[in-house]
């Protein structure tokens, strides 16, 4: 039996005083290493680093391919964690640390009338939802609202400062905006410069691109989000209902990896059956929805030889959760650290998921993919795309057929049809950019 690896496990919580230390000195060094934008470019690309040391955020790699614009990088990560190998790259969070230092110092005029128009706000909801929230959990919320209320006046000042010294043509940000308030002050400070804001599709669409009619044509809300979405293709497109312009665009490194697979594709030899299991996530993505209890009877009632990769959620360590699935022999966790998502999708025979973006990508390799219908899966994966299962019964039946019947055709790849992402690129520059 494969244990899991020594460094998939939670790490230490770190001493208060160790946590101030790093504060203190992340806060120095955003102080002093002002990020600056060239007064010659044209694109300013944000991104959240993921630690990956080949690719460090998603849209680096097709914007090398746009040769013809000057470009800057920022990352959401610690200054002293960005890659050498990175030159034209600059740390994002420059901004937020610079605001968390003036929040210490600098004093808002007529905070008290704030303060009370929340707790108020606060109050009415907490009588709406007692039942569901604790008061751990209220005084958690109360505490994020009003650092927030408190940081955003000063979260903008250093943003503007910086954006409306020299202004780029496009602000693009690699990661959909689901309510982040960092990414909703960025898109309400362009807009107030004349900068044109695009974001990219990064997973499957929830809540923050599905609102209500009323609130999706309030001009508040789209003050705060970005003018442009990028989507992954004219499936997804019509998925949104938010105040942006869907622009059909691709996945990149998606395209990238089914080339390269289809280039280079040996025959298997292994008679065992490759099962992967997509892993849960932690909040909000996980929720006790049998997910893990299902696919683990189905599988100790198979009769089939197999091996199961367990791939963790980006957002999420091995868990004692997982423990029991390695009972069988040659179980292994994956994390988006050590491989890629597409080499796990290239390698599985059957594929076990919820609500991931992992179900669309499987079907774009062609492969089948098992699918939970839940209430939570309903939010982000439509009926009919995948193959349904509601309990281990219905598990189990659809891995013995897939296992008897591997020439099953593949559903038709009606959700990812854009190719060509930096030409698509380049027709969106010239047609809503250079206009």
């Amino acid at each position: 039996m494969q244990q899991p690896d020594g460094d998939l496990g939670i790490d230490k919580k770190p001493s208060r005083k160790s946590g101030y230390f790093t504060l203190s000195k992340t806060i120095l060094h955003a102080w002093y290493n002002k990020p600056v934008i060239p007064a010659n470019t044209e694109i300013l690309s944000i991104a959240h680093y993921e630690g990956n040391q080949e690719i460090p955020n998603r849209m680096t790699v097709f914007l090398k391919e746009i040769a013809e614009c000057t470009k800057l990088e920022w990352l959401y990560c610690r200054p002293d964690r960005l890659f050498p190998s990175l030159p034209h790259t600059q740390s994002f969070d420059h901004f937020f640390y610079r605001a968390l230092w003036l929040v210490k110092w600098k004093k808002i005029r007529n905070r008290d009338k704030q303060i009370a128009a929340i707790e108020a706000i606060l109050d009415i909801a907490k009588k709406q939802l007692a039942d569901f929230v604790s008061d751990t959990q209220w005084r958690f919320i109360k505490h994020n609202l009003l650092f927030i209320d408190r940081i955003i006046p000063h979260y903008r000042d250093v943003l503007k400062s910086t954006l409306k010294k020299n202004k780029p043509k496009l602000i693009i940000v690699s990661e959909g905006n689901n309510g982040e308030w960092k990414q909703a002050v960025l898109f309400q400070v362009a807009k107030e410069l004349g900068i044109p804001t695009a974001e990219v599709q990064h997973g499957v669409f929830n809540l923050g691109m599905k609102y209500g009619p009323k609130l999706a044509a309030s001009s508040a809300l789209k003050a705060m989000k970005s003018d442009y979405e990028l989507v992954f293709g004219p499936y997804h497109a019509g998925l949104t209902n938010a105040p942006v312009h869907c622009i059909p665009f691709g996945h990149y490194d998606l395209e990238q990896a089914v080339k390269r697979f289809k280039s280079n594709s040996p025959s298997k030899k292994d008679k065992e059956i490759n099962v992967v299991l997509i892993g849960e996530g932690i909040p909000p993505s996980s929720v006790d929805n049998g997910l893990l209890r299902h696919t683990l009877s189905a599988l100790q009632q198979w009769n089939q030889p197999f091996k199961l990769c367990i791939r963790l959620h980006p957002s999420e360590q091995a868990d004692a959760k997982y423990e029991p699935f390695f009972q069988f022999q040659g179980t292994r966790y994956s994390t988006h650290k050590e491989e890629s998502i597409y080499d796990i999708i290239n390698e599985a025979d059957i594929i076990v998921s919820h609500a991931s973006t992992v179900v669309f990508e499987a079907l774009y390799f062609q492969k089948k993919v098992c699918v939970l219908r839940d209430d939570n899966t309903a939010m982000y994966v439509p009926e009919g795309v995948g193959l349904p299962f509601y309990n281990a019964e219905t598990l189990l039946e659809l891995i013995n057929q897939l296992a008897s019947d591997k020439k099953t055709p593949a559903e038709e790849n009606q959700y990812w049809s854009m190719e060509g992402v930096a030409n698509n690129f380049r027709g969106f520059w010239r047609q809503y950019i250079l206009k």
